[in-house]
């Protein structure tokens, strides 16, 4: 069935105009719109989509679809009884609203790379270019607004906290510039970022050191944590292994505002790490993404 098929108008302006008859008018008028706005596309409409759209419309009417969207959706998921044709409808709807809005996220990470070289200038510290895998991919430019600050706290963590000074470096047989990679892709219904350094790696006895002065668990609870959960800690508000503050370090700022941002878009925020060999930062983002933007 295509966007705005004929069976399903009607059953839609009935359900609608039940529930908002001005929201039903306004509805079916943006339906229309998105149906004349993507026959200028030749390819099938997917959420996952690597394609740009290539149809340029105001970031007001933008706005409008979005928000006509999410209306749309509530009163329908609200509905005691929806037809399938209607269903379809809404999740066409969706998928065509998201590809109008979408942008390849070269246009985020271009920014960040000069970003990169500069507090690793701050910080006495030498890094290769900034690698960015999977930055054809295409999202929605909300996503990107949402997200950019998560990505750019990455980051800052790896060099400030990843990354040895040159010196240090040499003396663990490293190469003096370290490396600092971002992996972009889609694991199954899920958007996966992950930010990589070939750093020092989380020291866990100073995390328990930390986790202990902050009080944050007892001395008991330490002695039976495993790996993985006491990597946890350090989305703690608050928590920092920092010996002194900086610009980037020690100022109570810490991961917690990543795994905010990921609660907010109903995804998950993971590190690995393996000390004297590096660190990742795993952030996975459902693929249902634009319906909490």
């Amino acid at each position: 069935m295509g966007l705005g098929a004929p069976e399903a108008i009607p059953l839609l302006k009935e359900l609608i105009e039940n529930n908002d008859a001005p929201m039903g008018e306004t509805i079916l008028r943006i339906v229309a719109d998105v149906q004349n706005l993507t026959k200028a596309s030749a390819h099938p409409i997917h959420p996952k989509s690597r394609r740009v759209a290539t149809v340029k419309i105001p970031s007001t009417r933008i706005l409008a679809l979005r928000n006509t969207y999410k209306k749309m959706a509530r009163i329908i998921h609200e509905a005691q009884e929806t037809p399938s044709d209607i269903k379809q409808l809404l999740q066409e709807m969706g998928q065509a609203v998201q590809e109008l809005t979408m942008v390849p996220l070269s246009e985020l990470f271009e920014r960040f790379r000069k970003m990169v070289f500069d507090l690793a200038k701050d910080l006495g510290k030498q890094v290769e270019d900034l690698e960015v895998f999977g930055d054809d991919i295409s999202v929605d430019s909300k996503l990107t607004e949402r997200i950019r600050d998560v990505l750019v706290h990455g980051l800052c963590n790896a060099l400030d906290h990843g990354l040895e000074a040159p010196e240090e470096r040499l003396s663990r047989n490293k190469n003096a510039k370290g490396k600092i990679s971002v992996h972009c892709y889609w694991e199954n219904d899920f958007l996966v970022f992950e930010i990589l350094d070939d750093g020092r790696g989380v020291d866990l006895e100073e995390v328990k050191k930390q986790a202990f002065q902050h009080r944050l668990v007892t001395e008991h609870t330490l002695d039976t944590m495993t790996e993985s959960e006491l990597l946890q800690i350090l989305f703690e508000p608050g928590f920092s292994t920092a010996a002194r503050v900086t610009d980037v370090s020690g100022r109570g700022v810490g991961l917690d505002v990543v795994r905010t941002t990921m609660k907010e878009l109903n995804g998950t925020a993971q590190i690995r790490s393996r000390y004297g060999l590096g660190t990742t930062l795993k952030l996975h983002i459902p693929a249902d993404y634009y319906q909490r933007l």
